[in-house]
């Protein structure tokens, strides 16, 4: 049972620092629009980092949506092998940016952020994403 507990830590661990690993290379993409905000938020999530995650949240101080949405990324980054920041649709200030999160145990998990942009910086918006979430499917 030991064993068993070992080899899973390390399965987790090595999904992490996988993880991790795939976000730093988007590090030396251009690191303009949309699309960062995410990328920042992500390795920031990955590295533990959670004050540097919130930095790149509009909701400040954090509430319900900001901790279940950081909650559903780790969980989501902890069990990727592989994360890919896919399409990005920007209208105006406020955009959407798909991340495919794949692993074995979850197969590809499609996942959306909204982005607005309400200075200078563009912030992830934690309530319209898990808003996304909470939509039933029919």
């Amino acid at each position: 049972m030991r064993d068993l507990w070992i080899k899973q830590k390390w399965s987790v661990l090595s999904a992490v620092v996988l993880s991790i690993l795939t976000l730093t290379v988007f590090g030396f993409s251009r690191d303009q629009g949309p699309e960062s905000s995410v990328r920042r938020y992500l390795a920031a999530l990955g590295s533990q980092e959670m004050v540097q995650a919130l930095s790149h949240v509009a909701t400040n101080p954090p509430g319900k949506n900001e901790q279940e949405l950081a909650n559903l990324s780790l969980n989501l980054l902890a069990r990727s092998r592989q994360v890919q920041l896919a399409r990005v649709q920007q209208s105006g200030r406020t955009a959407t940016v798909d991340v495919i999160f794949r692993g074995p145990n979850i197969g590809i998990v499609p996942f959306q952020y909204v982005v607005v942009k309400p200075g200078l910086r563009w912030k992830i918006d934690a309530g319209q994403t898990m808003d996304l979430r909470r939509i039933p499917v029919l």
